[in-house]
């Protein structure tokens, strides 16, 4: 949902529900990381080598998912 609707829907800006939306995304990556952290007893660098590939391969998975059908 873009944060224009959740602004309209909570009846503040747009920068204000981007705020709120960066800091749930942070909230989830850190417990995320301390979870992973405790239970696997994984580093910090550890994890954060494994985010940095899965969060690249998200994001090349979605650039062919969304392509156009011209772009091929």
């Amino acid at each position: 949902m873009p944060a224009e609707a959740i602004g309209r829907m909570y009846g503040v800006h747009r920068a204000t529900a981007t705020r709120w939306i960066l800091q749930a995304k942070q909230a989830v990556f850190d417990e995320t990381r301390g979870e992973l952290e405790r239970r696997y007893a994984m580093s910090t660098d550890t994890f954060e080598s494994i985010a940095h590939d899965v969060v690249h391969g998200l994001d090349a998975s979605l650039s062919t998912f969304l392509r156009a059908p011209d772009d091929e």
